[in-house]
């Protein structure tokens, strides 16, 4: 909500009509409504980094868009009385300043289109308001459902605003990006400039349904490049930004699968600019946190025993997995996994470990005899598989975290509650997680999730891809009711959107961002440097996979050795994520662990997450890989150390003191891990 407090009318003219703006960052509309956004720096072209902007709209299966003329492909967009500058302020980023154009697409479809820029922050917002329902948006094949999501989409928007051309090619830009499932391929995908002349290959780009922020950077000599971040900064389902497929301009809008939108519809993406890619996409990550209030709904570490407290494993790369590839049934006279687990516990307690959480993967809830994994994470019935806990999850009491996954569409609750394909449809999500959650904190002494595959269920029918609510209120229902019970969530396999959309949710404190971590699968750390700095800017704690204590462990399935594990616990602890263990009875070493932990079990974090330095973005030829440095700051805690009332304590400090009126959180020393800087990564 805002409200103006002034208004004028712009008069015609080829001069800029307005201008917004710090010395670093400055936006200009020109009477046509093209628009720029330029960087002043010392050593910086006259070019903008972002030009020629423009709006447009798909509608009743036309493109119109602004100023064409004589193309019979597209038809014209015109203006809708005259545009308006305004001031305001509004409750989430206070004072700005605004200009405003309202737009109609022949019969079919009016809108507004609105720039504000919040001086507090130093940031500008771009708004799409549809005054009327605009149908007749799709731009995309149904087709782009079947398509993985391991690997970028070529996507195109239905509207268009902002739109830009991409960087010039003589700017000396490059950037930094995030597609694909969390699990595969979302690792922080890096095209640095080619020199100080030389722009990356923009081409490249791709963007779209599966991917998120875009950030250009400058080359610089320097440690900190200058950086832009772009990014949807609501409905984060629908707004993507996106390299379009019609004339490769770098567009943000409603996705191109949405068949309709609804009067009143409106979304937002948010531009801001730091010195440093790190600080950039931090100040963004306050900008989408101020906006819907999420540092106070957040769990934090005290209310989180997911992130606060070591944890057991029994996911891929565990050692005790049941439904994995060497047991993918259990036959007669094998020892159900409630007795396993029970062994654990006495292990554990031998050891003098304490366990916060038992998590268990998704053959809990197997139906099947002898507990088998023939229907493997899909569930016809959400209770306790009958052969692996004959008495109930409840009678093993401990406190567990279990893995929700895919719902088979024949399955016992369909009498109650409506599913399209893979889930509960949105409709009745938070009536039917509300019911599932209440269920096992009583009975089963659940104390966390683990919420996977949340891209295939998106991707799964499409009903939850065609409009601009259905997905969004199956996870708000999924979200809601695990906070009610005080739920925190671990998100796996996930997109860049699921991300952005954590800034809604208060129960999704972790997001895994790396595959299973079993021996053969060793260098996917590098998933943590990737994928840190955007995770930890919207305070979702990076989740190193599962760890284990001993490099060669007797009777192990895998039957090889796990190498590196004082790396892999370093960047555990430094993650600021949960630390979970995978050993064999006998095959823990409590000492290793001990030194990323209190006596109780609550694990040493540092006040921030370990994040790349900026110098790894701005060399030329910067390669995930090879010479990384991180950095984590810490400091002591305020206020008793009680992470409810302290950031630091909450390991979720602020970095980036040119907001919240230049004040940080405050940090005394750094943690730095330098690796891989002889370029042998199997040694890291």
């Amino acid at each position: 909500m805002y409200v103006l407090v002034a208004v004028s009318t712009v008069a015609a003219g080829r001069a800029p009509s307005w201008s917004a703006g710090s010395h670093e960052v400055r936006m200009q509309i020109y009477d046509d409504f093209s628009y720029d956004i330029s960087v002043q720096l010392s050593d910086a072209a006259s070019k903008p980094w972002l030009g020629n902007g423009s709006v447009a709209i798909q509608c009743g299966g036309e493109r119109y868009a602004v100023g064409i003329t004589a193309n019979q492909s597209v038809k014209l967009l015109l203006r809708d009385g005259t545009a308006q500058e305004s001031s305001g302020a509004d409750s989430e980023l206070g004072v700005f300043q605004a200009y405003e154009q309202s737009w109609k697409a022949a019969d079919c479809c009016s809108f507004t289109t609105t720039v504000r820029y919040y001086s507090e922050f130093d940031a500008f917002d771009f708004v799409t308001t549809f005054k009327t329902a605009c149908e007749g948006t799709t731009t995309m094949p149904d087709s782009a459902r079947h398509q993985s999501t391991y690997n970028p989409i070529p996507s195109r928007s239905s509207s268009e605003f902002p739109s830009f051309n991409f960087p010039a090619g003589d700017l000396g830009i490059g950037y930094v990006t995030w597609t694909g499932d969390a699990l595969g391929t979302s690792q922080g995908i890096v095209a640095p400039p080619r020199s100080a002349q030389q722009s990356a290959n923009f081409t490249k780009f791709v963007g779209g349904i599966v991917g998120g922020p875009l950030i250009l950077y400058k080359h610089a000599r320097g440690p900190h490049p200058f950086a832009l971040a772009l990014s949807a900064a609501d409905e984060f389902k629908v707004g993507i930004v996106a390299r379009s497929t019609l004339d490769g301009r770098l567009t943000g809008g409603v996705q191109g699968l949405v068949a309709k939108v609804t009067a009143g519809y409106s979304l937002r993406f948010s531009v801001i600019g730091r010195p440093g890619v790190n600080a950039a996409m931090f100040a963004l990550g306050i900008v989408l946190k101020r906006r819907h209030g999420t540092e106070a709904a957040r769990l934090k570490l005290a209310d989180d025993v997911l992130s606060r407290q070591l944890h057991y494993e029994t996911d891929g790369g565990a050692n005790y997995c049941y439904c994995n590839q060497w047991w993918p049934k259990c036959e007669p006279g094998c020892e159900p996994m409630g007795v396993t687990l029970k062994k654990l516990e006495a292990y554990h307690k031998q050891l003098d470990l304490p366990m916060g959480l038992y998590h268990l993967n998704p053959f809990w809830f197997s139906q099947e005899a002898y507990g088998g994994c023939a229907g493997g994470p899909v569930a016809t019935n959400l209770s306790a598989s009958p052969f692996h806990f004959p008495e109930g999850l409840g009678a093993l009491d401990l406190p567990m975290l279990l893995i929700i996954k895919y719902m088979n569409p024949k399955n016992i609750y369909t009498n109650e509650f409506s599913f399209d394909d893979k889930q509960v449809s949105g409709a009745d999500s938070l009536r039917f997680w509300r019911m599932i959650f209440q269920k096992h904190y009583r009975e089963s002494n659940l104390r966390a999730l683990v919420w996977d595959g949340l891209d295939v269920v998106w991707f799964s029918s499409v009903a939850r891809m065609n409009n601009t609510a259905t997905q969004g209120a199956w996870h708000e229902g999924f979200a809601k009711a695990a906070l009610e019970f005080g739920l925190p969530m671990r998100v796996d396999m996930s997109v860049p959107s699921d991300t952005l959309a954590s800034v809604l949710y208060g129960a999704h404190t972790v997001g895994r961002c790396m595959p299973d971590s079993g021996p053969s699968n060793q260098g996917t750390w590098q998933d943590i440097g990737g994928n840190a700095v955007f995770l930890t800017a919207v305070d979702v704690r990076p989740m190193m996979d599962q760890l284990w204590t001993t490099s060669l462990q007797a009777g192990s399935p895998y039957g090889q050795p796990r190498p590196n594990l004082a790396h892999d616990l370093i960047i555990a602890a430094l993650s600021t994520g949960p630390i979970g263990i995978g050993d064999m009875i006998g095959a823990t070493n409590a000492s290793l662990l001990r030194t990323a932990m209190r006596t109780d079990g609550v694990l040493l974090k540092p006040a921030s997450a370990a994040l790349r330095v900026d110098r790894f973005y701005a060399a030329p030829r910067a390669r995930p890989g090879f010479n990384e440095i991180w950095a984590a700051p810490s400091a002591p805690a305020r206020h008793g150390g009680d992470s409810r009332t302290d950031r630091r304590a909450n390991s979720l400090s602020r970095l980036d003191g040119s907001v919240n009126q230049g004040v940080a959180d405050g940090h005394w020393w750094w943690n730095v891990l330098a690796q891989c800087v002889d370029r042998n990564w199997q040694r890291c």
